[in-house]
């Protein structure tokens, strides 16, 4: 079931898992000097490697393959304004590049939050690399990278 996004006016939650993570590449000029919540999300996407950064396919988009292949994101959750938003969706190409879409995540509390994921505006296929898992089994983009 896709949540339901409880906004207040003016406020977005946003869960990123690759180079909007605090301290990498599109962090300093997207983000900072906002620091993320550690999360994970609830359920289970597939994500590869792009040219240099993380595609997540949406599961309702129908990605072909083997279910044991989709894992949970570890990621953050920064709570962000319109203007910043907007400017993420230009960042991230929305909506041919990627779109976003509503997902339950889950902090390092076990709180859950209703955020925005972005997720490949089109069907993952044969030409990107999956991404390795970190210990408990999460695609954890931040362990990639510092491999």
């Amino acid at each position: 079931m896709t949540p339901h996004l409880p906004t207040h006016r003016g406020t977005h939650r946003v869960f990123v898992y690759g180079t909007l993570l605090t301290g990498h590449g599109n962090w300093s000029w997207a983000l900072a000097p906002r620091q993320g919540r550690p999360a994970t999300t609830e359920a289970r996407y597939m994500m590869t490697h792009g040219p240099g950064f993380p595609y997540v396919g949406d599961t309702a988009a129908g990605i072909d393959g083997d279910a044991s292949a989709y894992r949970q994101i570890r990621g953050e959750v920064f709570e962000v304004d319109d203007e910043t938003l907007d400017r993420l969706d230009r960042l991230e190409g929305v909506p041919t590049h990627y779109e976003r879409i509503m997902v339950w995540t889950v902090d390092d509390d076990g709180e859950r939050r209703v955020a925005w994921l972005y997720v490949s505006a089109r069907l993952l296929d044969g030409s990107t690399r999956p991404v390795t898992t970190d210990a408990e089994g999460r695609y954890n983009w931040r362990s990639e990278v510092a491999a």
